[in-house]
């Protein structure tokens, strides 16, 4: 099954690219204060500033999509309704799970809300990365 996969790398860039938008409006339009009650700073306090917040999350994604771009390949997924599809199932129930995972941790305030408000991200930018993957190349 892995011998012959091919990674898509322009997909792969897309796909970075995509999540990299998507992570900077979502984690500070749509749920910036938020956030912040979930992690129990205050409503006012600034983002995280420096270079992890900045490379580490775009590292983790670049290994997240190269991933799902060996399996695309493997699996032989090549119509987009597939590539969502992939998307969904790696969304829910890999990324999905893995946040409600790590949110059950004493360090969050409101471990429940924290992964309830981070799934969403995580779930559309597996979809993205299934649909980028598959439409671009």
């Amino acid at each position: 099954m892995f011998t012959d996969v091919s990674v898509n790398w322009w997909g792969v860039v897309v796909a970075l690219v995509a999540l990299t938008i998507l992570a900077g409006l979502y984690f500070t339009v749509v749920i910036g204060k938020v956030y912040n009650s979930a992690v129990g700073r205050p409503d006012d306090a600034p983002p995280g500033a420096g270079p992890l917040f900045i490379a580490g999350p775009l590292v983790c994604n670049l290994a997240t999509v190269a991933t799902s771009a060996v399996l695309i390949s493997a699996l032989e997924i090549n119509e987009l309704a597939d590539g969502l599809l992939f998307g969904a199932i790696v969304g829910a129930g890999y990324l999905i799970a893995m946040v409600f995972q790590i949110s059950i941790n004493p360090v969050f305030a409101r471990p429940v809300f924290y992964a309830l408000i981070n799934a969403p991200y995580f779930f559309i930018g597996s979809l993205l990365t299934g649909a980028s993957l598959v439409l671009v190349g």
